[in-house]
Formats: C-alpha cells, sequence, structure tokens
C-alpha cells in the first residue's frame, strides 16, 4: 500500500510535480485499485489507511490532507515500486518518463542501491549518461559495489575534458575513480578541481592526498584541502 500510494504521489498531476501530500479520499479510491480482486475493496481501503495513520507510517497533515512522515520514505517507497517496474519499461520510457525529471533523482538513486540484476543497473546507468553527464557520474557510484567497475568506466570513457572528467569522478563518489584522481592530482592546472573531487569520497586513500595537498603553493588549493578534509571528519585530520 505505501509503495503504491508513494508511486501515485510522485507521478503527481503532471510529470514534474511531486506530490507530498494527498486527499484521503484520493487515497482510498487508489488503494481501491491495488485491492481490486478483495470481496470488499473500499472497505479494505478505508482499513488500510486507517492502520497506516494508526502508526504513524502516514500522517495528517491538515483536514483531510495525509502525507508520508517524510519524504525521503516517501521516495524509498516510491524506488521500491520503480524496482518492480523496470524490467518492463523500455528505454525510451526510462529516459522520458523518470531519468528526465528531477523529481525521480532521488528515488532512481535509492532503486539502484536495490538492484541486484547486474544487467539492469548497468541499463539504468547508461541511459543516464546518454540523458545527462552528472546524472549518469551520480547514478554510476549508487549501484551496488560489485557493479561499479563498470558503471564508473561509463563515465570515464566518455569524450570529455579531463577538467569535466574530473567533476563527473567526483559526483560518481565511488572508489573505483580514484587512480584517475590521483593522476589528476599531479597536474597543477586540475589541483584545486582535483582536490574538491576527492572530498566528495570517503576512502582512507584521499585523506593522505588532501594531507599532502595542505603543503601545495596555491592558496585556493590549500583551502580547498582544508574544506574538503573537514567534511570527511576523520581522526586522522585532527592534528593537520
Amino acid at each position: 500500500a505505501l509503495k503504491h500510494l508513494a508511486w501515485v504521489m510522485m507521478r503527481g498531476e503532471n510529470p514534474i510535480d511531486l506530490r507530498v501530500v494527498i486527499q484521503r479520499g484520493t487515497a482510498e479510491r487508489e488503494l481501491e485499485k491495488l485491492f481490486h480482486q478483495e470481496l470488499s475493496p473500499p472497505k479494505i481501503s478505508r482499513d488500510c489507511l486507517d492502520d497506516l495513520l494508526k502508526y504513524h507510517l502516514l500522517q495528517i497533515k491538515t483536514g483531510d490532507e495525509i502525507e508520508f512522515r517524510h519524504q525521503l520514505i516517501q521516495e524509498y517507497y516510491a524506488a521500491e515500486a520503480l524496482r518492480e517496474r523496470l524490467p518492463d519499461l523500455s528505454d525510451g520510457e526510462l529516459k522520458r518518463e523518470y531519468l528526465n525529471y528531477l523529481n525521480w533523482t532521488v528515488p532512481v538513486a535509492l532503486m539502484l542501491a536495490l538492484v541486484r540484476d547486474e544487467a539492469q543497473a548497468l541499463r539504468v546507468v547508461r541511459l543516464a549518461v546518454e540523458v545527462d553527464w552528472m546524472l549518469g557520474a551520480r547514478l554510476a557510484g549508487e549501484v551496488k559495489q560489485e557493479f561499479q567497475e563498470q558503471t564508473v568506466e561509463m563515465v570515464s570513457g566518455l569524450n570529455v575534458p579531463l577538467w569535466l572528467k574530473v567533476e563527473l569522478w567526483g559526483k560518481t563518489r565511488s572508489d573505483f575513480v580514484l587512480p584517475g584522481l590521483f593522476q589528476a592530482l599531479e597536474d597543477e592546472d586540475l589541483r584545486q578541481r582535483t582536490v574538491v573531487a576527492l572530498g566528495n569520497l570517503g576512502a582512507e586513500e584521499v585523506i593522505e592526498a588532501l594531507l599532502w595537498a595542505l603543503e601545495d603553493e596555491d592558496s585556493y588549493v590549500r583551502s580547498s584541502a582544508v574544506e574538503a578534509l573537514g567534511n570527511l571528519g576523520a581522526e586522522e585530520v585532527i592534528e593537520a
């Protein structure tokens, strides 16, 4: 029931809408569709909503309006619903109706962490790269760890300037981009941008590279390294 409601609310009245509230009457009618094979769909949908409210999975916003207790919970259940539908979606549908809209970015990212089918995970990232490089880079790092080497390669294989590739690598937040970033760190013209990208990663090897960047002659590189280290918040950076 939560997946069904989240799906309906995410789609909104038009593709760019994200509904965070829904009228109780609308929610009941939607759940009736879900329970259409039951003996009494209207009663079951009412009882179901009562239970979801009683156990604080949903809450009343104002009057007759219902909402999830947090938008991220709504997006998670929308991700679950999308994962179930993924094998039936064509490449065109996936790009046009989901990857193309900002309000679906978080649910798609959450969904990829749940997808165990390697082919499906790689398909989503490949299509995302075709829609938008930054989106593709982010999603490349959301798939399961065992798929990331291939998804990161999709980003690394883009025919773009190296400075842009550094930014894309940082967007992935994947450890598989570390060799490329460490190499880019040696380029003075790319060093500040690379330091910022490294700050998005949490690997231990990143800390040593950022501590080294604290000694750089360029004050912009040093300040970026300080900010990156502060964001990491690891014990090793306190003394530095």
